[in-house]
C-alpha cells in the first residue's frame, strides 16, 4: 500500500475520505442550513491575502529591504569606490547587527 503524503491533501473529502462530522457522527446545529464548501482561488485571493493590511505593510517594508540590499551595493560601488568584496561585507554586517535590536 502507498503512503500518501499529507501535504497533498487539502482536507479529507479532497483524498477520497469522508469528512470529518460524517465520520464521528458530530454534526453542528445548523448543519442543514449550511454546508461546507470549496473556495475558488479568487474568493481565497481577495478575502485572506487583498484585504489584509498586515500582508501589505510587510511587502512594503521588503521593498525597502530590497533597496538597501541591492541599492545599497551598487550605491557604495560607483559612488564611493568601494570594492563589491567589501561592499557585500559591509551591508552584511549591516543586517547582522539589525537583526538582534529589539524595539523599545
Amino acid at each position: 500500500m502507498r503512503r500518501r503524503s499529507l501535504s497533498r491533501c487539502g482536507s479529507p473529502r479532497s483524498c477520497g475520505l469522508p469528512s470529518i462530522e460524517e465520520y464521528k457522527h458530530d454534526y453542528p446545529k445548523e448543519h442543514g442550513a449550511v454546508m461546507e464548501r470549496q473556495m475558488t482561488a479568487k474568493e481565497v485571493l481577495m478575502k485572506y491575502i487583498i484585504k489584509n493590511k498586515l500582508l501589505w505593510y510587510l511587502a512594503i517594508a521588503n521593498i525597502f529591504v530590497y533597496f538597501i540590499r541591492y541599492g545599497g551595493a551598487t550605491g557604495l560601488t560607483g559612488l564611493m569606490g568601494y570594492i563589491i568584496a567589501s561592499c557585500v561585507l559591509a551591508i552584511f554586517f549591516l543586517f547582522m547587527t539589525m537583526g538582534g535590536k529589539k524595539a523599545a
